[in-house]
């Protein structure tokens, strides 16, 4: 997962796949990460599902994108 200052793109390595810099050959997956001011850092949750958001700015939000499996 990946943010820049407007969205988050997650690129997703295939199964079977051993080579970790496969990953760059992957089209990213476009993820609304909220309404942030201007982005600053994405995380994934303990679940594997669920990301954490980040604005920049003392006392910004940490926003919680609850997404469902696939």
């Amino acid at each position: 997962m990946l943010c820049d200052l407007d969205g988050g793109y997650e690129l997703v390595l295939p199964d079977g796949v051993a080579d970790p810099d496969a990953i760059w050959q992957q089209e990213a997956l476009t993820v609304d990460l909220g309404d942030r001011k201007q982005g600053e850092g994405v995380s994934y949750g303990r679940d594997g599902l669920s990301l954490f958001a980040s604005s920049e700015k003392k006392n910004s939000p940490l926003y919680l994108i609850t997404r469902m499996s696939s």
